[in-house]
């Protein structure tokens, strides 16, 4: 009875053991069937800015599209410059227009199959627009860059050899991605995602996050301080003239005008800007999200900012970064050496507790309450454009000229009125239109309420 006691015991805990590990594969492999394994920021920019998502095998016709799309290329002929390629072909465009513009070099392409590694670097090294420097290269000058990999380069073309090594020195191919690269292997998603954020970013249109620091940084305090006493009010004269005349005519509340160099770029997923004026406040608000255990990115982004000051509000503190004045209407607007920042929390559960420490400790309810940090204020102002349970959708009105931009919210009701009157001021001005999700407080004051 022991011995078989014991040999059941045995056996039921194989299966337990059996069974449990193959649970814990169960993520990895229905990643694997995706093609989704890999989340890095380079995967959610081109999903979100291009709609651009690999599976898990990557042909030749996809990554071309893929980069046709990055590249905003297109083909107007009518005819086919490529050899397996026809009008009714998905890849009719994409393939012509790269062909076109050097980026494919044979007039042969076999759309189905699938993308080696090398073959993928190749095509990134030629959009990014590197071929001069690859014809620059001697076959010492390769063979040093590409022993990096460990690969001989005997097997490949010479062409190749010389583009894969310029992708190597120019950290096109980052050495994160070295590991990705073998002979005659297929390219990953994580791969192709690096290579297409990696030919954006020689053409200017992906750039790493900018921040200062992050909220647990022991000198975050200073580096927003100093940011800060550096800033001054911006200033566009075409812009400020339309949006001026757009409070006056009652168009719109207000508006900031904001430098893009600025921008932090960061995952709008898990990122919410918030707006005020006082630098203390500013500081202090770091410090209470630290204490509350939350930790983020950090970039502060100084702007100059109007709006409707409301009489409820009290008689203003004039000072050489506020003053208010009354227009013939009988309103009154607030102008203001203001500023944006700007947090990328770790997670999306810290995102959503944001708004719980705002307004337990940083949105005023009375005149003289206790347990506020510094300067709250009746109606606070905080954004996501992505959306977020408790918050209110409204419309941002983007106008641009050059590196600076003026945002200024309506209700979605009023948004075509304003779009209309925006246009009526100065008609040859492009307003681009964007949802946002803003605080209630907010909210609230864009219906005409102060509090």
């Amino acid at each position: 009875m022991t011995s078989k006691f014991k040999n059941k015991k045995i056996t039921w805990f194989l299966i337990v053991t059996v069974l449990v590990a193959w649970m814990i594969t169960i993520p990895d492999r229905a990643a694997g069937e995706t093609g989704n394994r890999y989340r890095g920021p380079e995967v959610q920019f081109l999903e979100e800015k291009y709609s651009i998502c690999f599976g898990s095998v990557i042909n030749n016709g996809e990554f071309i599209s893929a980069l046709a799309k990055v590249l905003n290329l297109d083909y107007t002929e009518q005819s086919s410059r490529i050899e397996g390629i026809t009008p009714n072909s998905k890849y009719f465009k994409t393939a012509n227009a790269l062909y076109k513009d050097g980026v494919l070099t044979e007039s042969k392409l076999d759309a189905d199959s699938r993308l080696t590694s090398i073959n993928a670097v190749a095509l990134a090294v030629r959009a990014a627009g590197l071929k001069e420097v690859v014809d620059t290269y001697n076959r010492h000058k390769t063979d040093v860059a590409i022993s990096k990999l460990g690969l001989s380069g005997s097997k490949l073309q010479p062409s190749l050899m010389n583009e894969l090594a310029v992708a190597i020195d120019s950290e096109l191919l980052p050495q994160s991605c070295y590991k990705n690269i073998h002979l005659n292997e297929a390219v990953t998603p994580e791969l192709a995602a690096v290579l297409l954020t990696k030919v954006l970013a020689f053409h200017g249109e992906y750039l790493p996050a900018n921040y200062l620091g992050y909220i647990t940084d022991e000198d975050i305090y200073g580096k927003v301080y100093t940011t800060w006493k550096n800033a001054k009010l911006i200033k566009d004269r075409k812009l400020l003239e339309v949006v001026n005349e757009g409070v006056t005519q009652g168009l719109i509340n207000g508006y900031n005008l904001r430098d893009k160099d600025n921008v932090h770029r960061f995952d709008e997923r898990r990122t919410i800007r918030y707006g005020h004026s006082s630098i203390k406040h500013a500081l202090q608000l770091i410090a209470l999200l630290k204490s509350e255990g939350l930790n983020a990115k950090v970039q502060f982004e100084p702007k100059t900012s109007a709006y409707i000051y409301l009489k409820e509000w009290g008689k203003p503190s004039i000072t050489p970064d506020f003053t208010v004045a009354e227009f013939a209407n009988g309103i009154y607007v607030a102008y203001a050496k203001e500023y944006d920042i700007s947090f990328e929390f770790q997670t999306l559960e810290q995102k959503q507790a944001f708004q719980t420490i705002i307004f337990k400790y940083a949105k005023k309810d009375r005149e003289n309450q206790q347990g506020l940090i510094y300067d709250a204020w009746w109606q606070p102002l905080y954004t996501s454009v992505t959306p977020i349970s408790g918050y209110q959708t409204v419309t941002d009105h983007v106008i641009t000229d050059g590196h600076y931009e003026i945002h200024t919210f309506s209700l979605e009701e009023n948004s075509f009125a304003v779009l209309s009157g925006l246009m009526a001021i100065s008609p040859d001005m492009q307003v681009a239109q964007q949802t946002v999700w803003v605080d209630n407080p907010f909210y609230q004051y864009l219906l005409g309420g102060y509090r």
